[in-house]
Order: structure tokens, then sequence, then C-alpha cells
């Protein structure tokens, strides 16, 4: 149990903007050490020593574990670029035909592998776009967009095409599809909530 003394509380008082630090909040959650403080208080010197070296390895142990948390989360970020510029980088591309007794033909390499020959319908079916989803917020959110901004969302998140490929394929303008796009998020984000 956390008892409070009178030396205690006039210290909080005095040390207002100290006692409001996470750290130190986190420091003096464990009883052992708000036992030092007290004792200190109250004038105890072995307690002032171990107090202070138990908060040098507190504080040592945050940094710790803040810098890990940094390279964790800037690392994340490094992998992704690294991965998207190598997926930039290294297309696919063969190097056999696909069938030894034919010749070489790139128009039936394209439609096999996905090209403006194999038209959009064919790969989804937007219709159905929210059965994909697993969260049921999210799918009953899909069902609130009209069929161009699910097409949209459905190429640009799933598909990964960027907005201009998406103009391309849909004829019509950049501006339009990226003002389409955030309508619809904004719908997903207000009927998700």
């Amino acid at each position: 149990m956390r008892e409070e003394t009178i030396k205690f509380k006039e210290f909080k008082r005095d040390n207002e903007k100290l006692m409001a630090q996470p750290i130190v909040r986190r420091f003096l959650d464990d009883e052992e050490n708000l036992k030092l403080l007290n004792g200190y208080l109250e004038g105890d010197e072995k307690a002032a020593a171990l107090l202070d070296e138990r908060f040098k390895q507190h504080h040592n142990k945050a940094k710790i574990i803040n810098y890990l948390s940094s390279l964790i989360y800037y690392f994340s970020i490094d992998y992704d670029k690294r991965a998207k510029l190598k997926s930039y980088r290294f297309p696919l591309i063969l190097n056999k035909r696909l069938n030894v007794n034919e010749k070489d033909n790139s128009e039936d390499l394209l439609g096999t592998f996905g090209s403006e020959t194999v038209p959009y319908e064919e790969i989804v079916d937007n219709k159905y776009l929210e059965n994909i989803f697993t969260n049921k917020s999210l799918a009953k959110a899909i069902t609130k967009l009209t069929d161009k901004q699910k097409e949209i969302v459905s190429l640009f998140y799933i598909y990964q095409y960027s907005n201009k490929e998406i103009a391309e394929y849909l004829k019509e303008s950049e501006q339009n599809i990226s003002n389409l796009k955030r309508r619809a998020l904004k719908t997903l984000y207000k009927f998700s909530s």
C-alpha cells in the first residue's frame, strides 16, 4: 500500500514539474523506490545514494528501450522503402518461352501476366469487395461507397495502382481520381468508426 508522508506531499507540491515527468512517475510506481525517496526526505544518506543509483539504472533502461523502439520503427520504414525500390528495379522478367513448341510471342506473354489485355473486371468484382475484409465495420462501410469509388479503392489499395495508372485505365483525370479516392476514404472513416 502506498503511503505518502507529509514531507513527500510537500516535495510533490514543490516539484510539480519534476513529478509530472513520465520517467519520474514510472520510477516512483515501484514501492521500493518510493520508500527510498521517503528515506532521503527524512535525511537518510544511504537511502539517498541508493535512490540515486537506482534512478540512474532506471534512466539507462528507459534510454535503451526508447532507442530500440526507434530503431525498430525506422528500420521497418527503411525496409519498406528498400522492398519497394527493389520491386521497381527488378520487375518480373521471363528468361524462357512459355511453350517451347511455339515461337516467342510477346502478346501472349502480356496477356498471361496481366497487362492492358486482361480486363480489370476479370480481376475483381467490385460488387463483392466488402467480402474480402475481415473487419466487419470496414466491410459495412465499403457498402456505402459508389461503384466507381469501390473500383478506385480496390485498384489503389489492393492492386497498388498509382493515381496516374487508375486515371489512364478509367479514362479520367488524375485530379478526379484523387478527389474520388479522398471522398471514399472520408466515407470509410465516417462509417467504420
